[in-house]
């Protein structure tokens, strides 16, 4: 398939060295065939040429070929056409042999230019037929061209089918495509709410750099609480309090510019705010301040690019959409994250007689998860937040202890990874963390700060659990969530938005077991049944036919001989005896 050149001015022949053009051989780009060079811009181009700026990714066409283009495909893939047969019919239809592959136009470099104003832009939106972007453009210069049919059938909508398919996130998505700045322009590492991933901007050109020491708006300090008597002994005292957001009017106006991931603090809170990185603004109680605080507390929400999140035992796999319990909630950053998942059954060899080979029992079932990942704080700030959480997660390893009873009691979390495993129980068997190695970074808190601390700015973490798991393990079960949707209790419920609807659940009832005796019983009406309709047939007079009594399923007949075998049933086995039937 021959590849057009990046910019066309003229003949290339006769292409003056005034032009700021020199020919160019690029691997993968130009005629290999024909030998046209690519032109690399060199210098600033004369005002007497103009450069053809290509606005799509495909050759113009009319849009009937286009049809045509589309109906052979969908030939294609409904009758199984080979793609020789396709190329013979595309011919048949005046489009030539190579019509039924798309042919591709690159963009040119001139129209890379970023737009005044925007960040992080998605340059797919260049090449939008409907949308002209020229070089060096700014936003009065753009125009659009909604009345060339050609147009919207190049048009890209990146997201548009999954929106019909009910998310009302990739609806917005496939709105930003054909914005002049593209979806990344609303969707990007560092977008604001549920729409970025947090990943900070310490680049920031405009940031205040003169004291690196300051705090930002996600500092937070220790707000005591009144003391109160507790026990037997008089004037025995507990000290209360917690941690709330910084008052300091300085630290509020400045921005935070690190990973808002990394910063999320440990605290109890519901699932839905499981990525609020800014600690609430205003203490909570009653009135206005708190009704403010809910309100901007959505603004100080973020995603990570996959969901890591450990959590106390409460939180279920339901509460992403329905939160209605408070518990201890854990967000790292999946940076460098592995996870590795390891199933085991075993069994007892047991011996038989006059066989070489043992017999194998199966004994049970484990299951063990390793997941690795590594902290890493990109701003002071991050600091305390992470070594917060570090430390309360070494803590699920150790017993809860009570007063009113002697045991101890095993702490057990709840862990989401992607849509691998959301929100399922399990245990910790091991917790490591690599504190310091040869390329470690330490704060060494030079300036004597007493809300600093000297520590690690990375720590690697291995974790290995016990997965547990809502779901009973069984063949033909369900091992991973892979699912969206759940019913009250964190199961999954069946539907597009879960692949594992035909798995078993702990819902489907086992098929009921029958005891020996049942199973006997069953055995012998069956056979009882089956000899009355024999003796019926072979009945040649009223007499005979008065001697079978049809009671109950049973047959009441005169012997047919003494000492016929009788099968008796038992509670544990089945049995033969002699005797004469009744």
């Amino acid at each position: 398939m021959p590849q057009q050149n990046i910019i066309n001015i003229g003949p290339s022949t006769s292409l003056p060295t005034s032009t700021g053009f020199n020919p160019t051989s690029i691997f993968g780009i130009g005629d290999s065939t024909s030998n046209d060079p690519v032109f690399v811009k060199t210098s600033t181009l004369p005002d007497d040429y103009a450069v053809n700026i290509t606005t799509t990714n495909m050759t113009q066409e009319s849009a009937e070929d286009r049809l045509k283009r589309q109906a052979i495909r969908a030939a294609s893939s409904f009758l199984h056409i080979p793609a020789v047969a396709n190329s013979a019919i595309a011919t048949g239809l005046g489009l030539g042999k190579d019509a039924v592959y798309r042919q591709y136009t690159s963009l040119p470099m001139q129209s890379l230019n970023k737009l005044d104003g925007i960040e992080i832009q998605d340059f797919r939106s260049r090449i939008s037929p409907i949308i002209n972007i020229p070089a060096n453009a700014k936003f009065e210069d753009i125009t659009f061209d909604y009345k060339n049919p050609n147009a919207y059938l190049s048009q890209r909508l990146d997201g548009s089918s999954a929106a019909l398919r009910g998310s009302g996130r990739a609806a917005l998505y496939a709105a930003a495509t054909i914005a002049p700045g593209g979806a990344y322009t609303v969707f990007n590492r560092n977008a604001p709410a549920r729409m970025g991933y947090g990943m900070g901007d310490p680049g920031d050109p405009y940031a205040l750099r003169n004291d690196f020491t300051a705090r930002s708006q996600v500092a937070t300090k220790w707000k005591k609480e009144k003391k109160f008597k507790f026990g037997k002994k008089k004037g025995k005292t507990k000290k209360v309090g917690k941690y709330i957001a910084s008052s300091n009017p300085i630290e509020k106006a400045t921005p935070f510019r690190g990973d808002r991931v990394n910063v999320i603090d440990f605290g109890q809170r519901r699932l839905n705010h499981a990525y609020q990185w800014r600690p609430d603004p205003f203490v909570a109680g009653s009135g206005f301040g708190e009704w403010l605080g809910r309100a901007m507390r959505k603004g100080s929400l973020t995603n990570d690019f996959i969901k890591f999140i450990i959590t106390g035992p409460k939180i279920t796999a339901n509460e992403f959409k329905k939160p209605h319990h408070t518990d201890d909630i854990f967000a790292f950053r999946c940076t460098d994250l592995t996870v590795s998942d390891t199933f085991n059954s075993s069994y007892n060899r047991v011996n038989m007689i006059g066989r070489a080979d043992p017999n194998y029992h199966y004994g049970g079932y484990t299951r063990d998860v390793s997941i690795g990942f590594t902290v890493h704080a990109t701003d002071r700030d991050e600091l305390k937040p992470i070594w917060r959480k570090l430390n309360y997660l070494a803590g699920y390893t150790a017993p809860e202890y009570n007063a009113t009873q002697l045991g101890l009691t095993a702490p057990w979390m709840r862990i989401t990874v992607g849509d691998l495993f959301v929100q399922q129980p399990a245990l910790i068997s091991s917790l490591g963390y690599e504190l310091a190695g040869t390329d470690t970074s330490w704060e060494i808190n030079i300036e004597g700060d007493p809300t600093n601390m000297q520590v690690p700015h990375s720590v690697k973490v291995t974790l290995t659990l016990y997965m547990i798991t809502d779901y009973l393990p069984q063949k033909g079960g369900r091992a991973y969530t892979l699912a969206k949707s759940f019913d009250k209790n964190g199961y999954p419920e069946p539907g597009n938005d879960n692949w594992l609807s035909d798995a078993k659940s702990i819902a489907d009832p086992p098929p009921p077991v029958q005891t020996d005796k049942e199973e006997a019983k069953q055995v012998q009406n069956a056979k009882t049944d089956k000899e009355s309709k024999r003796k019926r047939r072979n009945a040649k007079t009223d007499k005979e036919a008065k001697k079978i009594n049809f009671g109950e399923g049973n047959i009441y007949a005169q012997s047919q001989g003494a000492n016929q075998p009788t099968r008796v049933a038992t509670n544990q086995t089945t049995t033969f005896s002699s005797g004469k039937t009744s």
